[in-house]
Order: structure tokens, then C-alpha cells, then sequence
């Protein structure tokens, strides 16, 4: 098993990696190049000497053969596996050429018919006569030679001609390349580190001057952001989507704060009432009676600081992104039948007509209690603002289009003010400063707030209008559901 790489040992920031990465990366592919060029050429080298010496065997052969036998006498003093270095030279005035010729009895000459010392040939190397020339390496002195070996027919017998060269100077030239080779192969390296390292350090420098932007933004005014680089490359698109990360991160944050300082606001006033009240009901000499409407009056208080707090961390969790549905197939139809029974002695008690229009069955894909809790707050909404003998009424149906499932609830109060329209589902947004604050939270301003997250948990919305008629109107729209027949039960899937 390896060890562990230590990583302090590592190169520390982008460029720096980057440097190592490319640096290390240019040495395998110079190294890789250098051994295959070396190959690349070792291989050519060899094979024009081979070239070379076929054409040379191959004059050879054709002056032997052209040749009488009377030219070459025949000798029986040699060995029959050696052949001779030429002392002195005798091709081209080059001291690395051997031009020679073996007759069947052994004897090695030269073309002059000269004898030559002879040197040792491999075993079995003895081409037959209009056979290809065979290529065999040999040890002459402190020299390799490289023969091309070939077999004449004469009439007394099969000759060999032999033309070889010297390998030193193929070696020299490839000794050479690796010279420089292993002096230009670092400096090329040294070369790319050093260019990687500026390189990226001009692509770094916009990272590093958004970094300095950024880091200064704490002492700037909120609406600071960072300087987008006009590249249009992704280093501008990155400016620009953390330019956008602030402007989200700026509008939460604006909104936690307007929640809490609206929430400080709302919880003074009853407070303020829930200590009077007890502070009433401390003093001496109370009834009874006045006792009873002191606690009383401060259940209601505790009441809407309860409901008030619930709703807080209702929105709390939807700001924080929170799922606020568990959406399973549910009957809409009885949870909106008991909505308005729960409101109904409401109703009755302040003189308004509560009228449902809603079917006995809904399937639908939704959180039931969730749902309850927008209803709730928009018929308690609605019967806050509507005078005796008005009207409020909850209806539920399909869309004209069929693509929504709609429920509304439409009083015959005065209506929405039409400048708090578009701020209608906006928290501590109210219509009438003056609002009357009765049981439960419709004084709050978070009821449409609730209601308008319901819906898009469900993945709808919410609106908020006057109908023509008069009065006021809220309506959930929420996406349309398909019932489907699963073994004799309702089942409900999305479309």
C-alpha cells in the first residue's frame, strides 16, 4: 500500500498548482518526445547505412560477376568464416569502408585482389547466390562495423562480396542529439514553468482583484458589488452570478430584518395589553367579574402572541428554504367543508352569510393541513372586513382552462384598496391601517403572506382582486391533478 502523500508538501494556490501541473506535464511529453525522436532517428540512421551498403554489395556483385576468374586467384589459406579490414583504405579514400570479396576457398580480398587480415563473421552467415543481402554487425578493432553480405555464382564457386562502413559516425550523431537533448530539455522545461507561472498569474489576476473586491464589501454600503471583468469569458460570468448571489443574499437578508423589526412592532402591542390587563387584575379590591374579563381579555392577547409567533416560524422556514408541504392524495372537499364550519358561528355572530360551493369529493395532490391553515386565513380575512348582512363565499372547482385547481373565497365587504394590490401577499402589508383586530391573527398582515407560500409550495399561486360585483376576492390556484383507478380506490397523480 503507498503512503500517504503529506500535503503540506503540496504547491499551495492555483498558480502554483497550475506551475507544477504544466511544468510536470511538459517533462513527460519532452521526455516522451526526446525518446521517441532518438528512436526515430536511431532507426533512420541504420537504415540509410543499409540502404548504403546494398548499393555498394550490390556494384560489388556486378563487377565479380562481369569479371574473369583469372582476376582473382584462388587461395586456400584463409579461414572460410573470416573476412578482412581493410589496411590501408580502400573505398573512397574512407578509413571506415570495407570493400572486399571471399572466394569459395576462404580467401578474403580486396577488389584489387589484394589479401586482407581477416576478422570473424557469424556462424551460418553465407547468403546463397540471388538471394536478398544479409546484414550482420561486427567487432574491428574498437570499431563496430555494419557488413552487407551477398552471394555471386562464378563458375569455380560461390563468392561472397562484402561491403561494410563504420557505425561511429551513426553513433556520434545520435550521441550528439542527446547532448543536446539533455541540455535543451530543462531549459525548455524551465522555459514553460516560468511562462505557466506568468501566464497564470495574468489569468489569476481578475480572481485575485474580485478577491480584494469582496473582502472590502463588508466596509461598503449594501448595494457594493464586485467589478465585473469586461472579458465576457468565465471569469466574468463568474463576477456576474456572485453579483447575483448578493442580490439574493441582500433582498433575504432585508427581509429578515424588516421581519423582525415588524415583528417587534406587533408583539409590543399586545404585550402591552397582556401586561395591563394583569397588571389590572392585581389590584386590590377587583370583583369577581372584572377578574374574569381581565384573564379573559389577556387568553385573547396570549392567543394572538401564540398564532403571531407560529406564523413567524411558518415564514422563517419558508425564507429558509425549507419544505412547507408534504403533499400525499388527499380529499380536499371535507377540509374545506370544515373550514367553513369552523368559521360558520363566527359568521352567524357578526351577522355575515357564509356560503360554500364546494363538491362533496376533490382528489388532488396536496397537504391537507397546510391548505387548512391558507383557508382559514383568508375567511378570517374576509369576515374581519365584511359589515353585518354581507356575504362571504368559499367555492372550489376547475379552472376554465383545466390546467388549475381553483378556491375562492370572495366577501362583499369594500374591497382592496387598489395601491395595496400589488403588495397584497407581502408580509405586514395591511389594507386598512385602522383594521380591527379581532380573535385569531388577521391583524397581523402575514395571513395573505401564508397563504400566497401555501400555493406556490403547492407549486400554484395566489391572487388577489375586486371582482366587478364589489367586494373582495382571494383565489388559490393550484396545479391541475389527473384521477387515475388503482384496485377500487382513488389514487391521484400529476399530469
Amino acid at each position: 500500500m503507498p503512503a500517504p502523500v503529506d500535503r503540506r508538501l503540496l504547491p499551495r494556490g492555483i498558480r502554483a498548482r497550475l506551475t507544477a501541473t504544466y511544468t510536470l506535464a511538459a517533462t513527460f511529453l519532452i521526455a516522451v518526445g526526446a525518446v521517441v525522436f532518438l528512436v526515430t532517428l536511431t532507426a533512420g540512421l541504420h537504415a540509410n547505412l543499409d540502404s548504403d551498403l546494398a548499393t555498394r554489395v550490390g556494384t560489388l556483385s556486378s563487377v565479380l560477376q562481369d569479371a574473369d576468374s583469372s582476376e582473382f586467384p584462388i587461395a586456400q589459406s584463409a579461414s572460410p568464416t573470416t573476412v578482412s579490414v581493410p589496411r590501408p583504405p580502400l573505398h573512397s579514400g574512407l578509413s571506415d569502408a570495407i570493400d572486399a570479396y571471399r572466394t569459395p576457398g576462404g580467401r578474403v580480398i580486396s577488389p584489387g585482389g589484394v589479401t586482407l587480415p581477416a576478422i570473424v563473421l557469424p556462424s551460418g552467415l553465407s547468403p546463397g547466390p540471388g538471394h536478398a543481402p544479409a546484414y550482420t554487425s561486427v567487432e574491428v578493432g574498437r570499431s563496430t562495423y555494419r557488413l552487407a553480405v551477398q552471394g555471386v555464382a562464378r563458375p569455380d564457386g560461390t563468392w561472397l562480396a562484402i561491403a561494410g562502413a563504420s557505425r561511429a559516425s551513426n553513433e556520434e550523431a545520435v550521441h550528439e542529439v542527446v547532448r543536446g537533448v539533455l541540455v535543451a530539455g530543462p531549459a525548455l522545461i524551465l522555459i514553460v514553468a516560468l511562462g505557466t507561472w506568468l501566464l497564470g498569474g495574468a489569468a489569476l489576476r481578475p480572481v485575485d482583484r474580485m478577491r480584494r473586491d469582496a473582502a472590502a464589501l463588508g466596509a461598503q454600503p449594501g448595494d457594493a458589488r464586485l467589478r465585473v471583468p469586461a472579458t465576457g469569458d468565465e471569469l466574468a460570468a463568474l463576477a456576474t452570478t456572485l453579483n447575483e448571489l448578493l442580490d439574493r443574499l441582500q433582498r433575504s437578508l432585508g427581509r429578515q430584518r424588516a421581519l423582525v423589526s415588524d415583528a417587534g412592532h406587533e408583539l409590543r402591542t399586545p404585550l402591552a395589553v397582556l401586561r395591563m390587563e394583569l397588571e389590572l387584575a392585581d389590584r386590590p379590591g377587583r370583583s369577581r367579574e372584572e377578574l374574569a374579563e381581565a384573564v379573559s381579555y389577556a387568553a385573547v392577547e396570549a392567543d394572538r402572541l401564540s398564532q403571531l409567533a407560529d406564523d413567524l416560524l411558518f415564514l422563517a422556514r419558508a425564507d429558509e428554504g425549507e419544505s412547507l408541504v408534504r403533499t400525499q392524495p388527499t380529499d380536499l372537499g371535507p377540509v374545506l367543508h370544515n373550514a367553513a364550519r369552523g368559521f360558520r358561528s363566527r359568521a352567524e355572530k357578526a351577522g355575515v352569510v357564509l356560503v360554500v360551493d364546494v363538491p362533496e369529493e376533490i382528489p388532488a395532490l396536496a397537504d391537507a393541513a397546510a391548505l387548512r391553515r391558507a383557508v382559514d386565513n383568508v375567511l378570517s380575512n374576509a369576515l374581519e372586513h365584511s359589515r353585518p348582512g354581507g356575504q362571504i363565499r368559499l367555492a372550489a372547482g376547475w379552472g376554465t382552462s383545466g390546467e388549475e385547481l381553483l378556491v375562492q373565497v370572495r366577501d362583499s365587504g369594500p374591497g382592496f384598496p387598489e395601491e395595496f394590490l400589488p403588495h397584497a401577499f407581502e408580509r405586514f402589508r395591511r389594507a386598512d391601517a385602522a383594521r380591527r383586530h379581532g380573535t385569531g391573527h388577521a391583524g397581523t398582515g402575514l395571513g395573505l403572506a401564508i397563504v400566497a407560500e401555501v400555493a406556490a409550495a403547492h407549486g400554484g399561486h395566489a391572487r388577489a382582486g375586486n371582482p366587478p360585483g364589489g367586494g373582495a376576492e382571494v383565489e388559490l390556484a393550484l396545479p391541475v391533478q389527473l384521477v387515475v383507478a388503482d384496485s377500487g380506490r382513488k389514487a391521484v397523480r400529476g399530469r
